[in-house]
């Protein structure tokens, strides 16, 4: 896990996220360029998950659970409520890989039936309709990855790293004044 998390952060950054994949939101609307980005984007998925380690969190969530279902539990009310919080976070990430991976599956299935409507000589609206699906799941996951990874970089145990931020100014003129 180590190495994709190091991975992850050698990534280059642009202004609140990361340069790559390539800005899913200026794609053209072609279907080969919509399954490029929603393979490189598959790739990014395949990285967080392997970072977000579901096994670990099925486990905790399992502890957690039988540690809840204990009749004396809410005997101590701030324990329990801490409890009861870890349990919520470990099944929110659960529940968010699942519905990624529905996101990829989703707009997979849009490309196919659009190549196959396409082939089948369908109305071009139809056809057009099935890449906006796809184009638009490939941008929502693309968007919840972007959140994610901003949240686990600036928070918990992925957050031991300082930053170096370098400020340039231009090459003159009130641009370098500012500064």
């Amino acid at each position: 896990m180590l190495n994709h998390l190091c991975a992850f952060l050698s990534m280059p950054l642009r202004a609140g996220t990361r340069s790559w994949p390539p800005n899913v939101s200026m794609l053209a609307s072609s279907p080969e360029e919509i399954a490029r980005a929603l393979s490189l984007v598959g790739v990014r998925l395949d990285h967080t998950l392997k970072i977000l380690d579901l096994e670990m969190h099925a486990e905790r969530a399992a502890e957690l659970e039988d540690a809840s279902a204990v009749p004396a539990f809410w005997d101590d009310a701030v324990s329990a409520e801490q409890t009861l919080r870890r349990l919520g976070e470990h099944r929110a990430a659960i529940a968010d890989a699942a519905s990624w991976r529905a996101m990829v599956a989703d707009a997979e299935v849009a490309l196919q039936l659009s190549r196959e409507m396409r082939e089948a000589g369908e109305a071009v609206a139809e056809t057009e309709e099935m890449l906006l699906e796809a184009r638009s799941a490939v941008q929502s996951l693309d968007a919840q990855l972007d959140k994610w990874e901003m949240r686990t970089l600036m928070d918990g145990e992925h957050d031991h790293c300082g930053a170096t931020i370098s400020v340039t100014a231009g090459a003159g003129g009130v641009d370098a004044q500012d500064w």
